[in-house]
């Protein structure tokens, strides 16, 4: 087995394999701070923002940690510490907004590509006897042309992605013309790498090509992988604010919000995802691939970075019930995830009988009603009939035939569950 030299080290123990896991020394620019405006002054106000770490955050020797270590642990966790004041005589009150950008935070190209599992942790605190204002705890704007005090709100979701909101603020008119109120508080971004999401593995560790024992349940980088985090690859983010003169920060798009539950219990109960150009095989006998055998599987579909990914359940460590999975680009349904389920044929074991004892449902009608439903489907009856299957277009287009197999595509790739019992991506 192949190590990496570094100050601390995390040992897993799989059979007799003891493997050296998320080790390494690099260095990368965390996040840079920018601002936008006129600088410390907004027309009939004043506002500042000073970020304690300057240009920069940058982790050396980091190796990953957990929420729980990241409360105390100062050198695999950083911190940047945005200090916001202002205040203003205009009648119509300061809004600014702290969001993402440049994010880059993949490794790798097509199938291949890999999102690093950064933690982000959001808190706000007093600065001496100052504040932000009130947090808000209902929606910020719905409610903000009716603030007669300073409030702000925490937005981040637990996803860093392009223009992201973090946290956005009001700042309300001084009572007085000329004398200062406003705004004294602290904005503390604190990030980190999940060691819940993470794991590093030399995968010929075992001399003869065969993949070590993997956790399915996070993303797996390999050494090269790993030792490719450095120098021009290295990955980053940068954080924005922007204030100017009264409500003008625009609303996240509503229709990027799921308009039903997105949860993997909601649409894939029990599954694990992966997208692999690799193909396996489902139905739950002995010629179904053996779940210890995959690679970059997880419980999190959205690590996948993925609009069109494969899903499965298990049975007796095999895969058993195979998905295809996608999530939907434009209304109605507009970032809804779901996942439609293939069903083997009738000359590959599969009846309509079996079909409808395995799967509760025989696979293409509940497909159907799943895709095209008049009310409650996705595409609301858009979708297309062909001589035997569904066809639903759009930024990633979903077709279910009666034979059992299904499809999802975007662009060029497309990743599918087939009625003789194959599933993979391309």
């Amino acid at each position: 087995m192949n190590y990496i030299k570094s100050k601390k080290k995390i040992f897993i123990v799989i059979g007799s394999l003891a493997l050296v896991m998320m080790l390494g020394a690099f260095s990368y620019a965390f996040f840079n701070y920018t601002r936008s405006g006129e600088q410390n002054t907004v027309t009939t106000g004043r506002i500042s923002f000073n970020a304690n770490q300057g240009a920069a955050i940058t982790l050396t020797n980091v190796y990953p940690i957990s929420s729980a270590e990241a409360a105390t642990d100062t050198t695999n966790a950083k911190t940047a510490a945005i200090t916001v004041t202002g205040d203003t005589d205009f009648t119509g009150g300061l809004e600014y907004v702290v969001t993402l950008q440049d994010v880059n935070l993949t490794v790798g190209s097509g199938a291949d590509t890999k999102t690093l599992p950064i933690a982000i942790e959001i808190s706000v605190e007093n600065n001496g006897t100052g504040s932000l204002g009130t947090a808000e705890t209902g929606d910020y704007y719905a409610n903000r042309n009716s603030y007669t005090a300073s409030k702000y709100k925490v937005e981040y979701d637990g996803t860093p992605k392009e223009g992201g909101h973090i946290l956005v603020g009001y700042i309300a008119p001084n009572t007085t013309a000329g004398t200062i109120e406003g705004v004294n508080g602290i904005i503390n971004i604190k990030a980190y790498i999940d060691s819940s999401k993470i794991q590093v593995v030399d995968i010929h560790s075992s001399g003869n090509n065969t993949p070590v024992n993997i956790d399915g349940g996070k993303t797996t980088f390999t050494l090269e992988e790993w030792n490719s985090i450095q120098g021009q690859n290295a990955l980053s983010f940068k954080i924005k604010v922007e204030s100017n003169k009264g409500i003008w920060v625009p609303a996240p798009e509503q229709s990027s919000e799921p308009s039903n539950p997105s949860e993997p219990d909601d649409f894939c109960p029990n599954c694990k995802f992966m997208f692999t150009t690799d193909i396996s095989y489902y139905g739950g006998s002995n010629q179904a691939t053996e779940v210890s055998t995959l690679t970059g599987v997880t419980d999190d579909y959205t690590t996948l970075n993925k609009n069109i990914f494969l899903g499965f359940t298990e049975v007796d460590g095999r895969i058993d019930r195979a998905y295809v999975c996608g999530i939907k680009g434009e209304d109605p349904n507009n970032g809804v995830a779901f996942c439609i389920e293939g069903a083997l044929s009738d000359t590959r074991g599969g009846n309509a009988a079996t079909r409808e004892a395995a799967y509760n449902a025989t696979a293409y009608n509940a497909n159907n009603t799943l895709l095209n439903d008049s009310t409650t489907g996705l595409w609301q009856g858009e979708c297309s009939n062909y001589n035997s299957g569904i066809v639903c277009n759009g930024s990633v287009t979903a077709d279910s035939n009666s034979a059992g197999g299904v499809y999802i595509s975007e662009g060029s790739s497309y990743c599918y569950a087939g009625a003789y019992g194959d599933l993979a991506c391309a």
